[in-house]
């Protein structure tokens, strides 16, 4: 007679004080390094605004804050088009959405894995529109905003990939906006 032993092993790892104190302190430096450049970036996009002859504030509010930036470049019809097409898109996919993406993730996992692909097209097109659109309108607008700071394609470069950054160099550096341009 053979017989079946099933052994539970269960491992728990602890931290030991020195090593919990050291991700707590590291954990905590990041988020304040993050939070400084966070309000960094803000104060720029502020300053940015002014610079154009807008109130700054107007940079807080998320879509007015978009609208006034695409004002400012120049570029209104281009705003109303992205968010056109975002919304669309959007319809798009929450209607032909493949998964219901309220449920536990086990049921999202299980529901994925019976997917038939082919019945979900329009969600897919809404994804790829969104993300051609997207990035097309990033590219114009760093376009735009260099621009319309008498800056050149390093500056284009720079707000395509790293944007914060550049965005703080324009609101606190000495450059210029020039409405000339942007009405060109």
């Amino acid at each position: 007679m053979n017989t079946l032993t099933t052994t539970n092993l269960t491992s728990t790892t602890t931290l030991t004080s020195g090593e919990a104190a050291f991700l707590g302190g590291f954990t905590g430096s990041l988020l304040i390094a993050s939070l400084i450049f966070a309000v960094l970036v803000i104060v720029a996009e502020w300053k940015i605004f002014e610079k154009a002859g807008e109130k700054g504030w107007k940079s807080l509010i998320p879509i007015y804050g978009q609208y006034i930036l695409f004002k400012i470049v120049g570029a209104k019809a281009w705003f109303w088009g992205l968010l056109c097409i975002s919304i669309i898109t959007s319809i798009m996919m929450g209607v032909n959405s493949p998964v219901d993406f309220t449920l536990p993730q086990e049921q999202i996992n299980a529901q994925l894995e019976v997917v038939e692909w082919s019945n979900y097209v329009p969600f897919v097109i809404g994804m790829v529109v969104t993300c051609i659109a997207s990035f097309v309108v990033e590219i114009v607008l760093a376009i735009k905003i260099a621009k319309a700071f008498g800056k050149g394609a390093a500056y284009i470069i720079g707000l395509i990939f790293v944007a914060p950054i550049v965005l703080m160099v324009l609101g606190f550096g000495k450059a210029k906006y020039d409405k000339k341009v942007v009405n060109d």
